[in-house]
């Protein structure tokens, strides 16, 4: 995730909007878009990757030595999850106008504070 250029959802969101100083609106507010389905995207894959592994977590739940470490990527991945939602709703609640019209889908992804 690190070279993702999705990952910039992980940035302080002044960082984002300082970076958008000297935009005109049009652009600025297709970045913001731009930003937030970038976030919404990780979000899915992310989901997606869990549900990816399920098979073969039931198998490695066999082996007692694994469990510590299947609890650990469980955890990691339930946060990530939880940060992704919580840059996500940051956003929505600050460009509220920007993304009035932006046609994005925030379906499954909850309102974390």
């Amino acid at each position: 995730m690190p070279n993702d250029p999705r990952s910039r959802i992980f940035r302080p969101l002044p960082d984002f909007e300082n970076s958008l100083v000297g935009l005109d609106a049009a652009e600025a507010r297709a970045a913001k878009i731009a930003f937030v389905a970038d976030g919404i995207s990780l979000y899915h894959d992310e989901k997606h990757w869990k549900r990816k592994c399920v098979p073969a977590y039931w198998i490695q739940c066999l082996i007692p030595p694994l469990w510590p470490i299947l609890w650990m990527r469980g955890a990691m991945s339930q946060g990530t999850l939880h940060v992704i939602a919580q840059a996500i709703h940051r956003c929505r609640r600050r460009w509220v106008a920007e993304l009035k019209e932006s046609g994005l889908d925030f379906g499954d992804i909850p309102d974390v504070e």
